[in-house]
C-alpha cells in the first residue's frame, strides 16, 4: 500500500470478529505492543524481565525469540541465566540473543540498527533494560518522552515485535520517575516490589484486559558450574505460587544420583546414566559437571558413581 491508497479501514463487524488479546504470558503480558515494568531501585525488576526472557525463549509451548538489550549489567547476565539454565531448563542460543550497548532510541540512526537487529535475529520479544540508559534525553520532559514512546512504537510497527521497557520508580517510590507519557502509551504495566527475598509483581495496567492480579516470587541462590569448573551461584527467581515445580527443580540433582545408584554398584558410563533419564543431553552434562564439582560424584575410567564418602560425612 502506498500512500495514493490511503489507509486500511475497518468495519464494527470486522472488530467484533477478531480474535481476544493474544498474550506472551496469559494474562499477564500482551503479545503484542508495548510494556512496562517498573519497579524501586533494587526491587529485582531487571531480575523478573530477564526471568520472563528466558522462560518464553526455552518454553516448549510457542517459544519466542529474544533480544535482550542489557545496556546495564551485561556481564552480570551470565551467571544468572547459567543458574537459569540450572534451575529450570536450557535456553536454545538461536532464541535467545543479547546485545551490549546502550542505543539511544531518540536518535533514528540508533532506532534502525536495533530495527535491522530484530529482523536479522527474528526476534518476537525486545527487552530493553533500562529506559534510562537508552534514552538519550530527558525523562521529565514529555517532548523526549513521547518521542521515546515513539520510537518503541515504530520498533514494533515495523517488525511486529513486542517491545518491554524496564524502567525505575521515582525518589518518593511510588510511581515511575519522569514523565507519564510512557505509562499513557503503554498497553500494559507490571510492577515490581520487593520484601526480603520475597517479590510481587502487579498488573498495574491492562489496556485491553483485566489488571490488578498479582503474581508471587522468590529469589534463591541456585547453584552452578562456571566454564573453568569451579562452581558458584546466582539469584534465580522461583514462582511461590507455583510451589510443585519449583520443588520438582530443586530436586534434579537428587533425581540424577538416585537414578546413578539404581543402575548398579559398579557405576555406569555418562551414555548410560543420560539414557536412564529424560534430561537433555546440554542439562545433563551440565548437572555431571555440578555434581563432579561438589564432590557428589567420582569418575573411576569411564564410570560414574555416586560418593559414598560423601555420603557418609553428610551423615555424620
Amino acid at each position: 500500500m502506498n500512500a495514493h491508497d490511503g489507509y486500511k479501514t475497518f468495519s464494527p463487524a470486522a472488530l467484533l470478529n477478531m480474535t481476544a488479546v493474544p498474550f506472551l504470558i496469559d494474562g499477564v503480558i500482551p503479545l503484542h505492543g508495548l510494556v512496562e515494568i517498573v519497579g524501586p531501585s533494587g526491587s529485582f525488576k531487571s531480575f523478573y524481565a530477564l526471568h520472563v526472557a528466558a522462560d518464553v525463549a526455552s518454553r516448549d509451548d510457542d517459544p519466542k525469540n529474544v533480544l535482550y538489550v542489557a545496556a546495564e549489567g551485561f556481564f552480570g547476565i551470565g551467571q544468572r541465566l547459567a543458574a537459569w539454565q540450572s534451575q529450570y531448563r536450557d535456553i536454545p542460543e538461536e532464541r535467545f540473543r543479547l546485545i551490549n550497548v546502550a542505543p539511544k532510541l531518540l536518535v533514528a540512526a540508533d532506532v534502525d540498527r536495533v530495527i535491522a537487529t530484530v529482523r536479522r535475529e527474528h526476534s518476537q520479544v525486545i527487552i530493553v533494560d533500562t529506559l534510562a540508559r537508552t534514552m538519550g534525553g530527558d525523562e521529565n520532559s514529555t517532548k523526549d518522552m513521547t518521542a521515546y514512546t515513539d520510537a518503541c512504537g515504530r520498533i514494533s510497527a515495523e517488525t511486529g515485535a513486542l517491545v518491554i521497557v524496564v524502567h525505575h520508580f521515582g525518589w518518593n517510590g511510588e510511581r515511575q520517575r519522569g514523565s507519564s507519557v510512557l505509562f499513557a502509551a503503554a498497553d500494559a504495566e507490571l510492577t515490581v516490589n520487593r520484601s526480603g527475598d520475597d517479590l510481587t509483581v502487579k498488573i498495574t495496567k491492562g489496556k485491553d484486559f483485566q489488571d490488578g492480579g498479582n503474581h508471587h516470587f522468590t529469589a534463591k541462590n541456585v547453584p552452578y558450574v562456571a566454564p573453568d569448573g569451579v562452581s558458584a551461584t546466582s539469584l534465580v527467581l522461583v514462582p511461590s505460587d507455583g510451589l510443585k515445580a519449583a520443588f520438582r527443580a530443586m530436586s534434579r540433582y537428587q533425581d540424577l544420583l538416585n537414578v546413578l545408584e539404581t543402575l548398579g554398584k559398579l557405576g555406569a558410563t555418562s551414555t548410560e546414566w543420560q539414557k536412564a533419564t529424560d534430561m537433555p543431553k546440554r542439562t545433563f552434562q551440565r548437572a555431571i559437571k555440578y555434581l563432579h564439582g561438589t564432590n557428589e560424584i567420582v569418575k573411576e575410567g569411564s564410570l560414574y558413581k555416586v560418593n559414598q564418602e560423601k555420603g557418609a560425612t553428610s551423615a555424620n
